[in-house]
């Protein structure tokens, strides 16, 4: 636009609607993923309104003003006014949970047994055993494991077990229905 007269300037426009094209297509590319991660949000706040700016400048161009202080240049506000709805109606991703884990501390004279007792109550489960006398009442090293889970921290137990406790090979089988875990030695 020209001293007050209109003019339609065809480069102009296609950027406008290219830029359009690209601001649409972020915009159902980020739902269509099904998951709205940080990043994904992060990038669409700031190519969702970049692109509808430059979009709106193109369509309207600008409008300019002068006076005994200078010329005054009003462009398009339309970027802003989609960045601030994006800014509030994107959803927020929900933060990141910390994979769960648990730990255990033991303290020194802790059975094989009196350990995964302790392991299974935790959790609210009762244990049974099906291994001999022998290697239940090994004594556990004391200190402090960590694993995913309960089923993972019983099946970890066998390995902390002192050096001169007898060992054995063990599988943890968890029935959830019956609220028990079935510590089997072969």
């Amino acid at each position: 636009m020209n001293n007050g007269s209109r003019s339609f300037s065809w480069p102009w426009f296609i950027l406008g609607c290219f830029l359009l094209l690209v601001a649409v297509v972020a915009f159902f590319w980020g739902f269509a993923l099904g998951e709205l991660t940080p990043a994904r949000r992060f990038l669409l706040m700031w190519i969702l309104p970049l692109a509808s700016a430059f979009a709106c400048g193109c369509f309207s161009g600008a409008m300019s003003a002068s006076g005994p202080l200078g010329t005054l240049t009003i462009a398009a506000t339309g970027g802003f006014a989609v960045w601030l709805l994006s800014y509030f109606l994107l959803p927020n991703p929900e933060p990141s949970k910390a994979p769960d884990s648990l730990s255990f501390a033991f303290d020194k004279g802790t059975s094989f047994r009196q350990a995964a007792e302790q392991i299974a109550q935790r959790e609210g489960f009762s244990i049974s055993f099906k291994c001999n006398e022998n290697f239940l009442t090994s004594e556990v090293s004391s200190g402090t494991m960590t694993a995913k889970g309960a089923a993972e921290l019983l099946e970890k137990l066998g390995s902390h077990l002192i050096a001169n406790s007898p060992r054995s090979s063990y599988r943890v089988i968890r029935i959830p229905d019956k609220g028990l875990y079935e510590i089997r030695c072969e």
